[in-house]
């Protein structure tokens, strides 16, 4: 298509003509006809709007000119050996020719909606001395490097601002360098991939997107979308009561192709993985060649992508709040070697549901963006360019299967029908559980308490509305989903993780991670079982009786001071002693690989300990462990018969010393 007319006079009917065949265009190939990215100077493909809005930005503002390659308007790229740059005629300077710059900011533009005013900064800084007279650093490059520094350690944001601080009275008076975290960000915010903030119902009812994104209350449960006022019953307008952050994933899959290294290694799986049979790789399981074998034409292409989905609830105030939980959902790549699949940067953040509940099983409410894309990956794919093979090609993607502990399994997957687990069940003798009822309760009010009338539910009958479970999983929207071979995977040192804190948590009787609690209790009485541990009730509270395992506060004090004094060896675990609060007596800050070490180790130790000890008390003959009093102390109090005490000379030592390192096998290598 002619874009002459692009350079052309707006007042010229060579620019009306071509803004009306470009709206045409972009009408003819757009997903949603009524909202489409303005490409005027001003909006810089940043906002979907109407084409009548659009046609009159482009009159009033202009068209971007250096918007030559309509991409966010679903123009096809021409496949060229290299990828098109920004501006070729610009004349660009870089101060160090260790770092790769340029290419940086061509990738950025080439994927990024960028206002071009922004950018044309972005670029002056790439090229602007850090100080008059610096050879080495630009402006941009030396922020790219302390914001780097920031990031691996963990620095907060008024730190990094207090530093920038510093530099700037440290250097020379006329010097480039910000003053806040908040310019330096502003600085490199062309850079980074967009995001968009989705307002969500308090109630995890709908997400106003599409339709519904000029809402002002949730269409199922009638709540405002907007923030009430402290104490009152008005709402702040415009600011959210909830919010979604999604960042697509198809920019950030597409940019990994524009880098020669990622490139190559996207496709390991497929060119350098050793094939003998054995099971190193995602790529040598059963479910990998599942997809091979039922679609073909997306295993012929090796850079196509594959991926898994893991989510779960994180505390962001860590001890400050135990009941907030805000819900990141991850995708890895496992088209990569071993050693990358997990790293950091290849494992990409996609939504950020915000707190302070979980969503439960109203998770799939937020999924609905990211399955759209997913949709779009594997229907349609994305044009990418690859810079290994200098090509460009047709992207798609498959999201293989989930990993999540248990609780975040039963609402990312779709349980089994009510028959499907008695036909699955009924070989199975049991004599004890619940009965199958279901209660119907009654609105709660001043005055009135909750009916305790009861139905049955027949797990035999055919109608399938009587059924307990509660959804479809959202993501058998995608077509592939029903046919794949493993859809989920249990992380098993994450489930070790939560056993080992409700086994803590209600030895020591922990408020909010005990497993003995009062509806525990009360199943305890429905099924007529430990009667000594039914609930009392008072006439102004509950009373739940002491049990057994709970440990007293003498106890609880021995415990941890047992764990406070503990010494592993170097590397074995973390330092026990730091998990330890002797203050409120509990253990806090643990780690799963703290609670793999604990739970493995530490406790089976001291239960078995405490087991033995216990027996020897009914066992006639038999001293409790650690006990002295029956020991020989003929030879001043050490044990054994007949035993003589004799020293050794320093020579004796060392042929001993050196006899016992001979017989190591880590020393082996070093003798031989």
């Amino acid at each position: 298509m002619d874009k002459e007319w692009m350079s052309a006079d707006r007042m010229s009917v060579e620019y009306i003509k071509g803004v009306d065949e470009f709206l045409k265009f972009s009408l003819d190939h757009a997903k949603d006809p009524n909202y489409i990215c303005c490409p005027c100077s001003k909006c810089g493909n940043m906002k979907k709007m109407t084409a009548t809005i659009i046609k009159e930005h482009l009159y009033f503002h202009g068209i971007d000119k250096s918007y030559k390659i309509w991409y966010w308007h679903y123009e096809e790229l021409h496949v060229t050996p290299n990828p098109p740059m920004m501006n070729e005629d610009r004349n660009y300077r870089q101060l160090d020719p260790e770092d790769n710059l340029d290419e940086m900011i061509d990738d950025a533009y080439y994927e990024s909606e960028v206002d071009p005013i922004k950018f044309e900064n972005l670029l002056n800084d790439a090229e602007k001395p850090i100080y008059s007279g610096c050879t080495k650093f630009s402006k941009l490059s030396a922020l790219l490097r302390l914001y780097n520094i920031k990031a691996k350690n963990g620095w907060s944001d008024k730190s990094f601002t207090e530093l920038l601080v510093f530099l700037k009275n440290l250097r020379p008076e006329e010097n480039e360098m910000p003053v806040s975290f908040y310019e330096a960000k502003k600085t490199m915010c062309s850079i980074g991939l967009q995001y968009e903030k989705i307002h969500a119902c308090p109630n995890d009812c709908v997400l106003y997107r599409n339709s519904l994104v000029d809402a002002n209350s949730c269409p199922t449960c009638g709540v405002s979308r907007w923030q009430k006022k402290r104490n009152l019953e008005e709402v702040k307008e415009g600011v959210p009561a909830k919010v979604l952050w999604y960042i697509p994933p198809i920019p950030r899959l597409t940019r990994f192709y524009r880098n020669v290294d990622h490139a190559k290694n996207l496709t390991w799986h497929a060119n350098e993985r050793i094939k003998d049979g054995r099971l190193r790789h995602p790529a040598d399981s059963p479910a990998w060649k599942t997809v091979d074998f039922e679609w073909p034409s997306f295993a012929n292409e090796p850079r196509n992508i594959r991926l898994a989905l893991s989510t779960d609830g994180i505390n962001p105030h860590t001890s400050l709040s135990s009941k907030y939980s805000c819900w990141p959902i991850m995708l890895v790549i496992y088209n990569l070697p071993p050693w990358l699949c997990m790293k950091r940067k290849f494992t990409l953040l996609t939504l950020l549901i915000s707190g302070p509940k979980q969503p439960g099983n109203d998770i799939d409410v937020y999924l609905a963006p990211l399955i759209d894309d997913l949709k779009t990956l594997w229907n349609e794919g994305v044009r990418a360019y690859d810079a290994y093979r200098k090509e460009e090609f047709t992207l798609r993607v498959v999201l293989l299967w989930t990993i999540n502990d248990f609780p975040a399994y039963g609402n990312l997957s779709v349980p089994l029908t009510g028959n499907q687990v008695l036909n699955k069940v009924s070989v199975i003798q049991f004599k004890v559980g619940k009965p199958i009822v279901c209660p119907i309760k009654k609105k709660k009010g001043r005055g009135k308490s909750v009916g305790k009338d009861k139905i049955e539910v027949s797990l035999t009958s055919a109608d399938e509305s009587t059924s307990p479970w509660k959804k479809k999983s959202i993501l058998f929207e995608l077509e592939y989903w029903e046919k794949l071979l493993l859809r989920h995977n249990l992380d098993v040192m994450h489930i070790e993780k939560n056993v080992c804190d409700s086994l803590i948590g209600t030895l020591l009787n922990i408020p909010s991670k005990s497993k003995d609690g009062i509806k525990a209790r009360k199943d305890l009485a429905a099924l007529g079982l430990r009667k000594n541990l039914h609930p009392k009730a008072d006439p102004n509270r509950t009373f739940l009786p002491v049990a057994c395992y709970t440990l007293t506060k003498d106890e609880k004090k021995e415990l941890c001071n047992c764990l406070y004094n503990i010494k592993v060896p170097e590397g074995y675990s973390s330092n026990i002693r730091t998990l330890v609060d002797m203050k409120n007596l509990n253990l806090v800050g643990m780690k799963s690989h703290d609670c793999h070490v604990l739970f493995q180790h530490i406790l089976p130790v001291a239960i078995r300990e405490e087991a033995i000890e216990f027996c020897s008390e009914y066992l006639h003959g038999v001293t409790s462990v650690g006990d002295q009093s029956t020991l020989n102390k003929s030879n001043g109090g050490y044990g054994g018969k007949g035993g003589v005490i004799c020293s050794i000379t320093q020579d004796e030592r060392h042929e001993a010393h050196c006899l016992v390192l001979q017989n190591i096998d880590e020393i082996q290598p070093y003798i031989e």
